[in-house]
Formats: C-alpha cells, sequence, structure tokens
C-alpha cells in the first residue's frame, strides 16, 4: 500500500522546485523581469501541506502531539529569522532601506497574527511569513478536527473552510485578519488532505492519468502566465491552486503505480525549501549589493545560487538542529514523538 511509505520522493522534489520558483519570482522582480508565476509555488506548498498532515496522522497520534511536532518544525527557525532581520534594520538600517518597524509589527509577526505593517503592506517582518500565518491556521483547525472520529475528520474541515470562503463571499471583509482567514487558499490545503487520504488508500489514478496529469498542470501555469490574467487575485484558487493540486497528484500518482529513482540533489533541496523560503529575500538584498555593475543575467543567477547555498548551509547547521532541540522539550512530548518519525514539512 503506498501510503506505508517512510518518506515520498516526489513530495520532496515538489518542495524543492516550489522553494526555488518563489526564489526566481522575487529575483527576477528585483530586475523588472516578469517571472511572476513563479510565486505560484506558495500554492504548491500549500497543497503539499495538506498531503503531509494527512500523510503524518495516519497512525494514532493527540491533537497535542501534532502541535508540539508542526511547532517544533515551523516556529523556532521563523522566530530565529524574524529576529535576527529586526535586530539587523535596526542596527543597520541602510541594509533594509524598504523595512519599516514597530513593537507592534515584530510582536504580531511572531504570533502569525495577520496584520498591516508600518508600511501599509499585509506583510510581516519576514515577508514570505504571510503564508505561515495560513499554515498556522490550517494547523489548529486541522488539530481541532482530530478530535472528532476519523471519518468525520476531512469533512469536518472542508465544511469549516468552505463555509468560510462563502462567508468571505457574501460578506466581502475590510479587517487584515478575516480578509486572511477567509482566503480561498485555505481550499488548497483541503485539496492536499483529500489526496494525502487518496494515497493511504490506494485510490489515486492509474499511472498513465498521473504521467498526463504534471504536463497538464504545468500547461496550466504556462497558460496563466501568458494570458495576462490577474493570476494572484481574487481567483487565485483557480488559475494557480488547481494547476499546483494537477502537479502534485501527477507526481505522486507517478511515484506510487511507479516509483521515482532517488535523486540526492533534489532530495537535499527538498530538506532545504524552508530555509530557502524564509531566508531568500535577505540574500538576494545582500546579492544585490555586492553585484552592482554585473550584467543583470549574471546578478540574478547570483541572486539565486547564493539563496539556495545560504539554505543548504542552514538547514544543515541551524534549522534542523534547532528543530530538533525543540521536538525535545517538555520531556513529556518526547514519549509522544518517538513513534511518529515521518516525513514533516
Amino acid at each position: 500500500m503506498a501510503g506505508k511509505a517512510a518518506s515520498i520522493e516526489s513530495i520532496q522534489w515538489l518542495r524543492g522546485f516550489a522553494a526555488l520558483a518563489v526564489v526566481a519570482f522575487h529575483a527576477a522582480s528585483r530586475f523588472n523581469l516578469g517571472f511572476e508565476i513563479g510565486a505560484a509555488g506558495v500554492d504548491v506548498f500549500f497543497v503539499i501541506s495538506g498531503f503531509i498532515m494527512q500523510y503524518t496522522t495516519a497512525s494514532d497520534i493527540t491533537p497535542a502531539t501534532f502541535l508540539h511536532r508542526r511547532a517544533a518544525r515551523v516556529i523556532p527557525f521563523y522566530w530565529l529569522v524574524t529576529g535576527g532581520t529586526a535586530a539587523a534594520a535596526t542596527i543597520v538600517p541602510a541594509m533594509f532601506p524598504n523595512l519599516k518597524l514597530s513593537l507592534g509589527h515584530l510582536v504580531l509577526s511572531l504570533l502569525f497574527i495577520p496584520h498591516i505593517a508600518p508600511d501599509g503592506s499585509p506583510f510581516p517582518v519576514v515577508a514570505p511569513g504571510w503564508t505561515l500565518n495560513l499554515e498556522i491556521f490550517f494547523y489548529a483547525c486541522f488539530a481541532a478536527s482530530m478530535l472528532l472520529r476519523r471519518p468525520a475528520r476531512i469533512p469536518a474541515l472542508a465544511a469549516a473552510f468552505g463555509a468560510l470562503v462563502v462567508f468571505r463571499w457574501l460578506f466581502p471583509p475590510t479587517h487584515i485578519v478575516l480578509v486572511e482567514l477567509t482566503s480561498p487558499l485555505l481550499l488548497e490545503f483541503i485539496a492536499g488532505v483529500l489526496l494525502g487520504r487518496a494515497w493511504l488508500a490506494g485510490a489515486l489514478p492509474r499511472l498513465g492519468t498521473g504521467a498526463a496529469l504534471v504536463p497538464v498542470g504545468i500547461a496550466g501555469f504556462t497558460l496563466v502566465a501568458s494570458s495576462g490574467l490577474d493570476a494572484f487575485g481574487p481567483r487565485r484558487f483557480l488559475w494557480c491552486g488547481v494547476p499546483a493540486f494537477l502537479v502534485v497528484l501527477g507526481t505522486v500518482t507517478i511515484e506510487a503505480r511507479h516509483g521515482l529513482r532517488s535523486l540526492p540533489s533534489l532530495r537535499v533541496l527538498g530538506d532545504a525549501s524552508y530555509s530557502l523560503y524564509l531566508l531568500h529575500p535577505n540574500v538576494i538584498g545582500a546579492a544585490m549589493k555586492v553585484t552592482r555593475g554585473v550584467p543583470i543575467a549574471a546578478r540574478l543567477a547570483v541572486c539565486i545560487a547564493a539563496s539556495v547555498a545560504v539554505a543548504l548551509l542552514s538547514a544543515k547547521f541551524v534549522e534542523r538542529p534547532l528543530s530538533a532541540a525543540f521536538r525535545r522539550w517538555p520531556p513529556w512530548a518526547r514519549r509522544g514523538l518517538a513513534a511518529h518519525k515521518r516525513t514533516s514539512m
């Protein structure tokens, strides 16, 4: 049965590609090169996240243990990057000319609470952290669903997120918290959860269908990128979420039905995807200052390469050790975690 795999190669590949797409988007935007579709890597991440949450809770696990694991995986490194960015911007403000800080902005960022920053944007201190606000909300709702009997969990979660999206449609919110927490992007998590359930049940499509879905999804991204559609507006779930789901569905189907070769370079990149996602804006900013006067193509390459290099070092020497330390604390958590060492985001 496909769900018994200790780790899923295709998910690691997709995590690496998704993070790299976001990096390329941000790097290209610094030079006005227009690779906006790269931001759809976030949509791929949301589908993957739903898949992984369903996959990692297939065996018996309490909501408290689940939340502890997610907190240890996500929060310590995010707090470190956020605190480090705020400290650096305070000490050397010239290095962060576009970052306006306030104590409230920092605290709300650390607490994953959507808010308007001092510069008028809806982003936390570390801009990519806006997606973590949604992730943390998803984790809380997923943990709450675990209080129900297993057959009722996915329907309840889907109904709750669906109701939030319908509420947004009927009563368009203006407060930033409601704007973010009624986002149709929540449906991408549900799509991933359903896909995870299909993996565990061995109910994925046939190999030929899966192999066809990947290019269809990529073609969808290409069509959106070339059509001039507002891909990241109110219909983002359709223009980016659907192709993202097709790519993830097709890729995991190929692995489940045929298997995939282990490619260490892609696996390593997938393992470093969280560091790459959070650190790349600062790395790109530093790389641009260092490469002034260099041709744009070379500067772009340096920005991307430096982001990957820093992420690989960070993942190995900072992110994973920090997460492991928090997974062992408090002591009571060790017993609940010992039997549940599966792939996590």
